[in-house]
């Protein structure tokens, strides 16, 4: 190792740094949790181990990775709500692609290589773009056709949040069965949630806000349970927490699967969600390093996030990771938590990795409500990013851009 990345991942604070990285970890943990929810939602809820092995695979490797040789020594990569959104219409479409009466075990190895297939082919993809030193002309993309996408992957994360809280999308279609009442109990707490998060995270900037915010949530959700006296398989069973999981997510994954029953046509049939899945991490790469460049005051090199990216996710696909990259929101918090080397990413990733291991059947303490109250949040800061401070923001023509794409994507998919 050489002097300059032994100096790095000791750093000047031992302590902080470990403090820093487990923070970070616990939220890239829950985050990641948020989008499997959210990409094995509905139909395929029954498949959510599949999802949540997937996201802590990605957290561990791809973070391990990224912080041992990102540009900068603070990053924390993992999952991310951008591509999961595109994710979740890639595995959508096998249900459609399928056979109605298709065996489990079809559907759960389709889905499995479904997942790596796309994590390769993005890996592939970054580390070419960042060899050949190519990223500099994603910055020629427009800014208003970067804020349509980015706004109607925000959309689909709000219309998919209401699906992991109750298990009905928001749509036109879907709105009466959205305000029965067995189904908006299930809900209202989330949104409820998410506009908690938006105005406290818009009035306090301290980097403990939304982690105490969330704890406090999970903690206030087990409260009522249990001066209710609801048990909490009970409360599985109603759709309030995660179903149970296996204690060790990574080979019960790898038990499942059957290579003989994947469906390798399902190769042919998304390549217009693939190609989007590809232009969508390459511009959230760009986003995500020009942001952390401008808030800690340090050059990265986009070209080198890209080759890394690339090559951790290649590392990530042989194990069913999905497609991960620098986290922007969870990078900057262990900044501001005081990280200054890359141990703090090592822990973050160690963290997902033991749960990944060992720790699985906690995950079956987090409430629906907290998960899709996240992601609802999420959409939100995309929308209001790009759709209501986008009107202060852009030409007239260019804010007529940013809106026909989001319509076109929420109606005709990306």
């Amino acid at each position: 190792m050489s002097t300059r990345n032994v100096s790095s991942l000791q750093g000047k604070n031992i302590a902080g740094n470990v403090f820093a990285g487990f923070l970070s970890g616990i939220m890239t943990l829950i985050g990641g949790i948020s989008y499997a929810a959210f990409i094995f939602s509905g139909i395929l809820s029954g498949y959510l181990e599949i999802g949540i092995g997937s996201a802590l695979i990605s957290a561990t490797v791809i973070g391990g990775l990224m912080a041992w040789r990102s540009s900068s020594p603070i990053v924390i990569a993992g999952p991310d709500a951008n591509i999961s959104a595109i994710l979740a219409l890639l595995t959508a479409s096998i249900l459609s692609n399928l056979a109605a009466d298709a065996p489990r075990e079809t559907v759960f190895s389709t889905v499995w290589a479904v997942i790596a297939a796309s994590t390769l082919a993005c890996g592939f993809f970054l580390y070419m773009v960042g060899r050949f030193r190519l990223g500099r002309w994603i910055r020629f993309i427009p800014y208003p056709v970067v804020g349509g996408f980015l706004a109607g992957t925000g959309w689909l994360l709000i219309r998919g949040a209401f699906k992991v809280m109750s298990g009905v999308p928001l749509t036109l279609s879907d709105i009466p069965a959205l305000l029965q009442k067995d189904v908006f109990h299930h809900w209202l707490p989330g949104v409820l949630f998410a506009l908690l998060l938006l105005a406290a995270v818009s009035r306090w900037k301290s980097f403990l806000v939304m982690p105490s915010l969330v704890i406090a949530a999970i903690a206030a959700t087990h409260g009522i349970l249990f001066t209710s006296g609801i048990p909490v398989a009970e409360a599985a069973r109603e759709g309030w927490l995660l179903s149970p999981l296996p204690s060790n997510l990574f080979f019960h994954t790898f038990q499942s699967l059957d290579p003989g029953r994947i469906d390798i046509a399902f190769s042919f049939r998304d390549s217009g969600n693939v190609i989007a899945l590809l232009l969508i991490a390459a511009i959230v790469i760009l986003l995500n390093s020009a942001s952390v460049e401008i808030s800690t005051g340090k050059e990265m090199n986009l070209d080198r996030e890209l080759k890394m990216t690339g090559l951790s996710n290649v590392a990530a696909a042989p194990f069913g990771g999905m497609v991960g990259c620098i986290a922007l929101s969870r990078t900057l918090m262990n900044w501001s938590a005081g990280a200054d080397s890359r141990l703090s990413g090592i822990v973050a990733a160690l963290t997902c990795g033991m749960i990944l291991f060992a720790g699985a059947p906690l995950l079956s303490f987090l409430p629906r409500p907290v998960l899709g109250g996240l992601l609802l949040y999420i959409g939100l800061v995309l929308f209001l990013e790009w759709v209501y401070r986008g009107w202060y923001r852009f030409s007239r023509f260019d804010y007529f851009l940013v809106l026909a794409i989001v319509v076109i994507i929420a109606f005709r998919g990306f």
